[in-house]
């Protein structure tokens, strides 16, 4: 199932005008592991997370393969310090 890898990266985009614009994507992480496990799309799989905002610190829960949950957390304010995708027209 090559089509899942698109599901093995988190990206943001930020915006300051409620939705109007967004800033270009900003890599957050990754699903690191080598493929192991004989489920192709759990091999891939970081998407379908939950995100709270908790004074100025953002909690992901992340389903990470469907065998745990994981629990990061990321400040705000180091969001603009991700780096950014290479955006080509």
């Amino acid at each position: 199932m090559e089509g899942q890898k698109d599901r093995s990266e988190i990206w943001v985009s930020l915006s300051e005008d409620g939705g109007r614009t967004w800033s270009k994507p900003r890599f957050v992480f990754a699903n690191a592991l080598a493929p192991s496990l004989e489920n192709s799309w759990r091999n891939y799989q970081c998407s379908y997370m939950d995100v709270f905002a908790d004074d100025g610190t953002l909690n992901l829960f992340v389903p990470h393969r469907w065998q745990r949950a994981l629990h990061l957390q990321v400040r705000e304010q180091d969001l603009l310090a991700l780096p950014m995708a290479d955006v080509r027209a």
